[in-house]
């Protein structure tokens, strides 16, 4: 097997540790989306809303 084979060598700190500012960004980014979604569907039906008006 190829595995036994490998020299081991310590892990670094930055290794051990989570990316903390690329899952901050990913949370941001997913929150931007969500907002944008949920204001774009809010002036659908208001739009949607002001021509029903227009009609009758």
């Amino acid at each position: 097997m190829g595995l036994r084979d490998r020299q081991r060598q310590p892990a670094e700190i930055g290794e051990l540790l989570p990316d903390i500012h690329a899952e901050a960004e990913r949370v941001v980014r997913d929150a931007a989306a969500v907002i944008g979604g949920v204001s774009l569907l809010d002036e659908a039906v208001d739009t949607l809303a002001q021509q029903s008006l227009l009609v009758a």
